[in-house]
């Protein structure tokens, strides 16, 4: 049994993957089918570690798991020794405008009290929702989305060089 887990560090900006961390899987549960296809086509979804979903089929199956549960979870997908909760924020229209998370390492967030903070976690986003009552930030277009897509994924790959 992981008794400790390496150090994680994070900063303020810093951008993390759509497929493997609770927050993005949370946001993207949530997009309408046409602008998460837009934003998959084409996009490897590259492995963290040996437990990264890396199949589309599989990560698609996780986001109904989302959907069906209403938040997310990183289960040391993206870093060894650590899970994440997530909960979209949607607006009036229920559109993901936004997502929160808990972080800790598993023995922080167990089999035994995920679903208890999971349910903290939902309650606070939902407050969250509730301050933008009232509006609504329509899907974006498909081709909209797809150019939004293709311009994070130039950004992405400029930063990588």
């Amino acid at each position: 049994m992981l008794r400790w887990a390496a150090p994680a560090t994070f900063f303020l900006g810093q951008r993390l993957e759509l497929h493997c961390t609770a927050l993005g899987k949370a946001i993207a549960a949530n997009l309408p089918k046409a602008q998460l296809s837009a934003i998959l086509t084409g996009r490897a979804l590259l492995p963290h570690n040996e437990k990264t979903v890396t199949s589309h089929r599989r990560f698609l199956a996780e986001l109904d798991a989302t959907r069906e549960r209403g938040y997310a979870i990183d289960d040391e997908e993206d870093a060894i020794g650590y899970r994440c909760l997530g909960a979209a924020i949607l607006d009036s229209c229920r559109t993901p405008i936004a997502a929160i998370s808990l972080f800790g390492t598993i023995l922080e967030i167990s089999a035994e009290n995920a679903a208890a903070l999971a349910a903290q976690l939902r309650r606070t986003a939902e407050r969250i929702a509730a301050s933008f009552e009232g509006n609504c930030h329509p899907a974006e277009t498909p081709d909209a989305a797809a150019e939004e897509a293709v311009h994070s994924a130039k950004s992405e790959l400029d930063r990588l060089v």
